[in-house]
């Protein structure tokens, strides 16, 4: 083939590319803003999320499971400047490990309350032992007495195990909430060898601190973990740990109401609950690693990538932390922008934009809002400010120009950067729209127009003959550097 006919196919090929996508990128320019622009408006839903459910192995935490059984991705963030912003109980955390104990027998765990027996013969009091769950979906076992006084005593036993080697250098680990403890009541869970003697933690309203107390109130959420070698050992037996035979809850002196969801006392190491950043002790913040936890509440992390490998597939459930559904993630059809050049209508600027945005909450059975509200941040100075509009509870079926009924919050926009709550009556599954018109300079007007062409597109709303002509030469421009780049790229290949 001759050059020049090389050149004419390649000529050819380029025009057909040029053809086929600039009309493309010029209509998704008509509905689209440059949001990386300063005077470019970015509402957002400010709310406080708990997801009923979060599997660690999503790849964020704002994947969530729809109506519809289908995982979908938030159009919205996390809130960054939030340290800890994850939090959750660890007791009401589906993990396989937490009731994995004894590892070596299959259809045996610690947390079947039918692997349990009850010994009240030294109480006058009711004793019930049954299967609990402290969140949905997550194993427990519960123990309660009612009706006890001081003297009184009820045994719970599991005793489908034994642990023979490096007991010292093992944790005696649990995980419980605690919805009754009298004042005078104490629980011991403990660790008994094969004549007696035990290792023993409790939970015990008499006592504020030391190595072996899991919790000292009512609450949920309490993480205990120690290695049974740094614990005193109580004498029962031959004053020498033995072989472990059992676990023993024991109540007495009072009732309790305890639920256990995590217990194991095979781990050399701790489970890591994850991360937070503290300050310490410099009045810099610091990342410590989170092992235990002895106060009720949920417990704070900074990233939920710091769960211990235990969490890789748990299901966490009531995740919460705050997030922002921003306009700025909104898809194309939810937003509609239009530029106009004004002229000498308004002197000392080059143009007008109208922007509108149709924003919703999700409303889906696996997400919760609290405090929900429509905010923004004034993206331009008050002289600029034409008008803001809101329409609530408009049908997503209609058009953005057949929207009639508004209500005005010019108002509320006073100064650059200003904070507005444009609505803290937010109803999830209600379509909003908020309308924004602003006169623009030529810069701003340049740099909100959409990316792809750069602010050079062939529409240009209602601006005129001269408008069209400019974006119609910045069209063939652009083409012509389009079929440039892709001659010479294809010469150079050829050799020509």
């Amino acid at each position: 083939m001759s050059g020049s006919s090389r050149l004419f196919s390649l000529l050819s090929v380029a025009m057909a590319v040029l053809l086929l996508t600039t009309p493309a990128a010029a209509a998704d320019a008509s509905s689209e803003i440059d949001f990386s622009a300063d005077a470019t408006p970015n509402p957002q839903y400010g709310v406080q999320l708990t997801k009923a459910t979060h599997n660690a192995s999503w790849d964020s935490p704002l994947r969530y499971e729809n109506n519809d059984g289908e995982l979908v991705l938030a159009d919205a963030e996390v809130n960054d400047s939030v340290d800890n912003p994850y939090s959750f109980y660890p007791t009401h955390v589906d993990a396989a490990d937490f009731g994995a104990f004894p590892v070596d027998k299959e259809n045996v765990s610690a947390l079947d309350a039918n692997e349990w027996t009850v010994n009240e013969s030294n109480t006058a009091g009711t004793v019930t032992l049954m299967s609990d769950s402290p969140a949905s979906d997550i194993d427990g076992v519960r123990f309660s007495t009612t009706s006890q006084t001081s003297g009184d005593v009820a045994v719970f036993e599991f005793s489908n195990f034994s642990i023979d080697s490096d007991i010292q250098k093992k944790h005696l680990a649990t995980a419980v909430d605690v919805a009754e403890l009298d004042a005078g009541a104490v629980v011991e869970l403990r660790a008994v060898d094969d004549d007696g003697d035990y290792y023993a933690a409790e939970i015990n309203a008499s006592r504020t601190s030391g190595s072996n107390l899991i919790a000292n109130a009512t609450g949920s959420g309490y993480v205990f973990q120690e290695q049974m070698g740094q614990m005193d050992l109580v004498t029962a037996g031959d004053g020498s740990v033995g072989t472990l035979e059992s676990v023993q809850v024991v109540v007495r002196d009072g009732d309790a109401d305890v639920t256990m969801s995590m217990l194991n006392l095979e781990k050399l190491s701790k489970y890591k609950l994850g991360t937070r950043l503290e300050n310490t002790d410099d009045d810099e913040l610091e990342t410590v690693d989170v092992y235990e936890k002895n106060a009720s509440g949920t417990l704070a992390v900074n990233e939920l990538s710091s769960l211990g490998s235990w969490a890789s597939s748990a299901a966490i459930k009531g995740l919460t932390f705050d997030a922002n559904f921003t306009a700025e993630r909104l898809d194309a059809e939810d937003v509609d922008v239009e530029f106009k050049e004004t002229g000498n209508k308004y002197p000392g600027y080059f143009g007008t934009v109208t922007v509108q945005y149709r924003m919703a909450l999700p409303d889906v059975y696996d997400l919760d809002y609290q405090f929900p509200a429509l905010t923004d941040e004034q993206s331009v100075t008050r002289d600029r400010v034409l008008s803001v509009e809101l329409a609530e509870g408009v049908s997503e079926s209609t058009a953005f120009e057949d929207i009639e009924s508004w209500t005005d919050k010019t108002a509320l926009y006073t100064s650059l950067n200003a904070s507005v709550t444009l609505d803290d009556t937010v109803q999830p599954g209600q379509d909003t729209v908020i309308k924004y018109e602003y006169k623009v300079t030529e810069d701003q007007y340049d740099a909100m127009q959409p990316s792809a062409l750069g602010g050079a597109g062939f529409s240009s709303g209602d601006g005129g003959w001269f408008s069209f002509l400019s974006g119609f030469t910045n069209w063939i421009a652009a083409g012509l550097a389009t079929i440039a780049a892709t001659v010479g790229i294809a010469s150079k290949r050829s050799g020509a």
